[in-house]
């Protein structure tokens, strides 16, 4: 009896203890589930906080990008009512101009009335016998008539370094090249217009087919000159007909950098609204942040995604370019 006692308390200690067991187990695989739930919780809650953050950042992308495209649309309906308004003058002065130089050519190219060869000489009565030693005249040959050439380049170049809106239009009207560079500076027609910000100059020359992007002595564009002289409406016309701003210069240099370098802050904003690029660095490795001069909101335009510790904020003048 005392046997069976015994062995039936053997088992169930034993009973008790697989029972203990069992519960620690299974109370381990809850705390592992309970764990592996919680690190999915904060992956989750991490996952959607980024997300948001995407989300955010997109709809501000989304929103400064609406914002660019309406002012430049704005400022694009803006030069267009200015061109359009000034598109009848030009074509009614180029129809005129056509018109005359056709009533010259078709005036020089008439033969001038010849005396016949039995004609009396001159001074002599009608019906009368020619004087005594008198000779007849001589029929002479037509001259050929001289064609108008086009303008010169030196009349083009006066009228743009004077700011002659109406001279220039007659000029170009009686097919003048829009091609005329300074022997000595390079500069060509858009370049000083651009330079002297002569944008009416601009405007006729880019209607007339100039070329948006021709290099200087100093390999610089007529958009990189507009940035160096300041001329924002210059710099405005050539960006709505197309000008790069990604042009460099023989140093490096792009439109951004000679804006910053001159503190023009609506300038550095309109080259950046045209995806002029922050961090585009120049022969001597500077940045636009880097040669920078002027008001803090100018840094702070600058500064967003190109500041890297070197500031050179005493760039020289370097005469860059002149502009006759």
């Amino acid at each position: 009896m005392a046997v069976l006692q015994q062995q039936l308390e053997q088992a169930r200690a034993e009973a008790a203890q697989r029972e203990q067991r069992l519960m620690d187990q299974e109370l381990r695989e809850v705390k592992q589930e309970l764990k592996c739930s919680w690190r999915e919780h904060q992956q989750l809650q991490k996952e959607a906080a980024e997300a948001a953050k995407r989300e955010a950042r997109l709809h501000g992308e989304a929103d400064r990008r609406e914002g660019q495209i309406a002012a430049l649309e704005k400022a694009l309906a803006a030069e267009r009512q200015r061109t359009d308004g000034a598109k009848p003058e030009a074509l009614a002065e180029a129809v005129v101009a056509a018109l005359t130089d056709k009533v010259l050519k078709q005036l020089s190219a008439q033969p001038r009335a010849q005396p016949q060869p039995n004609a009396p000489a001159v001074g002599a009565s009608s019906g009368s016998a020619p004087a005594p030693g008198a000779r007849a005249a001589l029929p002479q040959a037509p001259q050929p008539p001289r064609a108008p050439g086009p303008p010169s380049p030196a009349e083009l170049r006066q009228a743009v370094a004077a700011k002659d809106a109406p001279r220039l239009r007659a000029l170009l009207a009686a097919g003048a090249s829009t091609v005329a560079p300074n022997p000595e500076t390079g500069n060509d027609l858009l370049h000083v217009a651009a330079g002297t910000s002569f944008v009416e100059g601009c405007r006729l020359l880019i209607l007339a087919g100039a070329a948006l992007e021709p290099r200087n002595n100093r390999g610089a564009t007529p958009l990189g000159q507009a940035a160096h002289f300041g001329n924002l409406d210059a710099l405005r016309c050539l960006l709505l007909a197309g000008a790069t701003v990604h042009a460099k210069d023989n140093e490096g240099n792009r439109p951004l950098h000679r804006a910053a370098q001159r503190g023009q802050v609506p300038m550095v904003r309109l080259l950046l609204m045209a995806n002029a690029a922050r961090t585009a660095k120049n022969n001597d490795g500077y940045t636009a942040y880097d040669v920078s001069t002027g008001s803090g909101k100018l840094a702070e335009l600058l500064a967003a995604e190109a500041y890297d510790g070197s500031t050179n904020n005493g760039y020289a003048d370097d005469g860059f370019i002149s502009f006759t």
